[in-house]
């Protein structure tokens, strides 16, 4: 699947060859660079998008690593979570934050999730691009066109990653050079994409219309890229339009979104989106995770986010939102049967009352079962090692109840 951009000049032979041209032909592997000593890059890179729009499995897809909860339900991801993909043949590392889903300030006070948004809003300050992912078989609603115009207008007054300028490794190879060095004369934190006029007009927003492979007619996903190709250059025009130079025509093609068409379920036409934040990496001095790692979560919080997920999927209406979770144990030892060094994870599963409490077990603790035993696959392979996990479940007492609801 291609990515595809919208010229506003010219909305309808060239933009319906380039769509007919994606829907005949497959994705292809990008090419990756020479081995060539590289500067060392990165891209700090905010996933936003409504609630189920599948961030979270677009996240999982760029990093190749289940670092985030998947289920169906909204609001799976309470806070967000850094993930990276780090390239060593291009020395270049993505990081990428996945927030949780973006509400209208009103819907948030609805459902008690206020700080969800405040947290979305955060995210997307200090990173260098913003990803906008959009449900394509969702529709655009007016509510829906609504948001997503607000998420664009924060994308675009994003200020760029902030670098602690003391914070150097010489250990690493492919150091920038000095004219990259993103630092001031007093050896302060800096932004390191916001300063000068070419990095303030420099493309911030990008948008990937997901779960592509349940839209049909698939000439309708054109006619929702159009759409919100418009709104975005509203924005453009007026973020711009106080300057004392005037943005030409051209200037305002180069800030609009680039279009791309995935299925982040199916693994399709994300190559194209990771070749494209590649393509926009920028010099710097760190790395902020390990090169063989894929995420900042520690081991505990990843079985955390892997349960919550079977928690999720297993569970009905409003339960899931309402349990807390607790790591008792996370030990290594060796496996008796293989003679293997193996996990022994014990977890506590919170609930706030005795009915969500039978709910969670199950009759004959089977739903508890099913929750144990497919989290259990999953950070098998995760861990490449045997892991076996416990899991308790306790009522929390009538005093944390109150103390939770003030």
């Amino acid at each position: 699947m291609k990515s595809c951009i919208i010229n506003r000049r010219n909305k309808t032979s060239a933009n319906c060859d380039a769509i007919y041209r994606w829907l005949s032909s497959s994705s292809s592997n990008s090419k990756v660079a020479s081995t060539q000593r590289l500067a060392r890059r990165r891209l700090d890179v905010a996933i936003v998008g409504l609630p189920n729009a599948g961030k979270s499995q677009l996240l999982n897809v760029l990093t190749q690593s289940p670092v985030s909860a998947v289920s169906r339900k909204r609001h799976t991801t309470r806070q967000g979570i850094l993930g990276a993909r780090t390239l060593m043949d291009q020395n270049t590392q993505l990081l990428f934050v996945d927030t949780p889903g973006f509400l209208r300030r009103s819907d948030a006070r609805t459902e008690g999730l206020q700080s969800m948004v405040s947290a979305a809003n955060r995210e997307m300050v200090n990173v260098d691009h913003t990803l906008l992912v959009v449900d394509a078989a969702r529709g655009l609603t007016r509510d829906v066109k609504q948001t997503l115009a607000e998420l664009m207008q924060q994308a675009l007054l994003a200020q760029g990653r902030v670098e602690d300028a003391e914070d150097s490794d010489d250990d690493m190879d492919g150091d920038a050079d000095d004219e990259s060095a993103n630092e001031n004369e007093h050896g302060d934190d800096v932004h390191v994409s916001n300063d000068g006029y070419f990095d303030m007009h420099t493309q911030r927003l990008s948008i990937a219309l997901n779960k592509v492979d349940l839209v049909y007619p698939k000439t309708d996903l054109l006619d929702i890229a159009m759409e919100l190709s418009d709104i975005a250059e509203g924005l453009v025009k007026a973020q711009f339009s106080g300057e004392q130079h005037m943005l030409t025509e051209e200037q305002i093609d180069e800030l609009l979104p680039p279009f791309f068409y995935v299925s982040a379920l199916k693994d399709e036409g994300v190559d194209d989106v990771l070749q494209f934040m590649l393509n926009r990496a920028t010099p710097c001095k760190t790395w902020d995770i390990d090169p063989e790692h894929s995420t900042s979560l520690t081991e505990e919080e990843r079985v955390e986010e892997i349960v919550r997920e079977k928690l999720y999927r297993c569970l009905h209406k409003e339960v899931p939102y309402s349990i807390s979770q607790r790591n008792l144990l996370f030990e290594v030892r060796n496996d008796s049967a293989t003679k293997k060094p193996g996990l022994l994870i014990h977890q506590e599963i919170i609930v706030k009352s005795r009915s969500h409490q039978e709910l969670v077990f199950g009759a004959g603790g089977r739903t508890l079962e099913r929750i144990r035993e497919t989290a259990e696959r999953d950070l098998a392979a995760i861990f490449t090692c045997r892991v076996v996990l416990q899991l308790n479940i306790k009522l929390m007492s009538k005093s944390k109840q109150r103390n939770s609801s003030l």
